[in-house]
């Protein structure tokens, strides 16, 4: 059972915190994937993106990280908002050899400018994100001899190590057994409630949406459907229901690993 204090109210002074505000924003290439989509999120909130592959996950998360424009509606960030994203762990290449610690730098390299120090700070700040996710250990260790959890948490912790106020994690348990899977939600659920950030991870298996969110966006670019909100809401839709049935829901038995507060219209 995952453990009782990280399923306590959120302050309101967190929840008050919105990050990021969807209003009619429709992605896409040259038209839109699925129907527009309105959703908030906020500090401290736990938001499952799901859908079938091919659904437009991956175009969704690249309108949030400014990698592509919208093709309409509108996107609001909070000023300054730091997002990181986790991308799966196959797209980083095995090829260069590195321990867990020099990858974890990495993302300290990548927000570095001349108005920040370097040396020290950089290695200090490597470790303190390595000690977050409970991989201190692994830091002298070869990144590529790591098992699939440890190579997670590292790829968590290389996020981690600029402050980002929104972490978005794509596929972070595939390839994991069980174990290891619930290891990592466990591990998400500690850092959305301790150091008070919102988390969205995006997933082809509805699984994720008992395990971690009180909040869902679900995508279905076949049927050009689209819905955002409490998860209790998404999962008994009739659409969500139609493709996934009802065994995923916490109103049918599942545990969600943050509890779900209202949606701020």
């Amino acid at each position: 059972m995952l453990k009782e204090e990280f399923k306590r109210e959120r302050k309101e002074s967190v929840m008050e915190d919105l990050l990021l505000k969807a209003e009619k924003l429709e992605v896409g290439y040259h038209k839109s994937l699925f129907k527009a989509l309105d959703f908030e999120i906020y500090a401290g909130q736990g938001w499952a993106l799901v859908g079938r592959n091919g659904s437009g996950k991956s175009t969704l998360i690249k309108t949030m990280v400014d990698l592509i424009q919208p093709i309409g509606g509108v996107l609001h960030k909070k000023d300054g908002l730091k997002i990181a994203y986790v991308p799966q762990r196959n797209l980083f290449s095995m090829e260069l050899p590195r321990t867990s610690l020099e990858l974890v730098e990495e993302g300290w390299d990548q927000g570095w400018s001349f108005l920040r120090p370097w040396d020290k700070t950089r290695t200090q700040k490597a470790h303190e994100a390595l000690k977050i996710v409970d991989a201190l250990s692994l830091a002298s260790q070869s990144f590529s001899e790591l098992s699939e959890g440890q190579k997670q948490r590292v790829l968590i912790a290389r996020a981690l190590v600029c402050d980002p106020q929104l972490l978005i994690l794509d596929e972070p348990t595939s390839a994991m057994d069980p174990i290891n899977e619930k290891a990592i939600f466990e591990l998400l659920e500690k850092i959305c409630y301790e150091q008070k950030k919102a988390i969205l991870v995006a997933s082809h298996h509805p699984q994720i949406v008992p395990a971690l969110a009180g909040f869902a966006i679900y995508v279905d670019r076949p049927t050009s459907y689209s819905a955002a909100g409490p998860v209790n809401e998404i999962c008994t839709g009739e659409a969500f229901e139609r493709v996934y049935g009802t065994s995923y829901c916490p109103l049918h038995g599942g545990e969600k690993l943050v509890e779900a507060h209202h949606v701020h219209h």
